[in-house]
């Protein structure tokens, strides 16, 4: 085996070793961040159970719960739309431009 071939099945040996616990819906994210990371996301589609998340360079796994998540996101996104209303012209605000 070439080193490329060798460096491959390593990949796919490494990204299979994690165990995903049964589930009769389970989806996954692959998010390619900046660095050489590759960051794995897999979850029920009702994210009523555990988030797993894996990171490749470390073989880092974490659980984090699915409402953890969902609370955390839309927390981000109210503090988000509320900085933009606050910036607005009332003009703007009120769509009378």
């Amino acid at each position: 085996m070439d080193d490329e071939s060798e460096g491959i099945a390593e990949q796919y040996e490494h990204r299979n070793a994690y165990p995903i616990r049964e589930a009769t819906d389970i989806h996954s994210f692959h998010f390619k961040a900046l660095r050489e990371t590759d960051v794995f996301f897999h979850y029920d589609s009702d994210l009523s159970g555990d988030v797993i998340i894996m990171c490749d360079d470390d073989k880092v796994e974490i659980k984090i719960p699915g409402r953890a998540l969902i609370e955390f996101v839309a927390s981000y996104v109210a503090r988000q739309k509320i900085s933009r209303l606050e910036q607005m012209e009332p003009e703007e605000l009120l769509d009378i431009k």
